[in-house]
């Protein structure tokens, strides 16, 4: 005796489409996050020339800045710190997350 299951090849075909489409997906998810981020640490960086607020974005999924960034957050023996980059962080972990699951519902309507 065989069964037959109707529709299991399209089921099949879907599942590929979504286990390929992950990887990519997993990146753009990270990289929304960090974008998230970056523009939280631009509203809160000390802007003087305004030159480290330039040189804050999200790349490769995570957050860069350069320029006297790490000076800034975390202080110098002349200077005392004042860190925006871990603020930054967990200000933005809710817009961070929604930002990144939104990219992954969109790789599984993708797939579906």
């Amino acid at each position: 005796m065989t069964t037959r299951i109707r529709g299991l090849d399209v089921l099949q075909r879907r599942l590929r489409d979504l286990i390929d489409g992950l990887r990519p997906g997993g990146e753009e998810a990270r990289q929304a996050a960090a974008e998230a981020i970056a523009t939280r640490a631009r509203a809160l960086v000390e802007v003087r020339s305004g030159a480290t607020r330039a040189t804050i974005r999200a790349e490769g999924g995570k957050v860069v800045a350069g320029g006297a960034a790490l000076y800034l957050e975390r202080g110098t023996s002349k200077m005392p710190a004042e860190p925006f980059l871990v603020p930054a962080v967990a200000q933005s972990q809710s817009q961070a997350t929604d930002a990144a699951a939104g990219k992954l519902r969109q790789v599984i309507d993708r797939a579906l």
